[in-house]
C-alpha cells in the first residue's frame, strides 16, 4: 500500500494562529481525520483550514507501506498486552487462541492506531509546534 505526505493546515479558534501539520495517510480525507478529536473539532482549539499534498521535486512524496496487526488484550491483572504480526491471518489465529482466555481480544492494523492519540491536547500542540520549529530551522 501506498501513503503520501500531507500538509493538514489548521487555525488556533482563539490567537487564530496558524499551524501546519504533516500527516502520512493514503487519502486527503485520512490524513485530515488523523487529527479529528484530538485538534479538529467542536470540543477542540484548532480549525480545519485545509488540506493539501507535500511536493518534493516537482512530485508528490509517498513511501510504500507494509501493513502491521496488532492483537491486544487485557490480562488478567488488568494490563494490556500486544503481539505484533506480518499478516491478518495469523494475528487471527492468536486472537482466537486467546479468546479463550480473555475477556477483551482485538485485532487492529497498525495504520488504524492514531499515533497522536498517545499525547494529551496541551503536549500535543506543544509536540507540533516544536516539530514545525526543527523544520524551519532547517530552511
Amino acid at each position: 500500500m501506498k501513503e503520501y505526505k500531507w500538509s493538514v493546515g489548521l487555525r488556533h479558534k482563539a490567537t487564530r494562529e496558524k499551524l501546519n501539520v504533516t500527516v502520512w495517510a493514503p487519502k486527503n480525507e485520512d490524513a485530515t481525520h488523523k487529527l479529528c478529536g484530538t485538534l479538529i473539532g467542536p470540543e477542540c482549539e484548532y480549525e480545519w483550514t485545509g488540506t493539501g499534498p507535500v511536493y518534493e521535486n516537482n512530485q508528490t512524496v509517498s513511501r510504500e507501506v507494509h501493513p502491521v496487526y496488532l492483537v491486544e488484550w487485557d490480562g488478567h491483572e488488568g494490563n494490556r498486552h500486544q503481539r505484533v504480526f506480518g499478516d491478518l491471518e495469523s494475528a487471527q489465529l492468536e486472537a482466537d487462541s486467546l479468546r479463550r482466555q480473555f475477556d477483551f481480544v482485538q485485532v487492529r492494523r497498525e495504520d488504524d492506531i492514531n499515533p497522536l492519540a498517545a499525547y494529551s491536547k496541551l503536549d500535543l500542540v506543544e509536540e507540533l509546534y516544536r516539530r514545525e520549529r526543527m523544520g524551519h530551522d532547517r530552511n
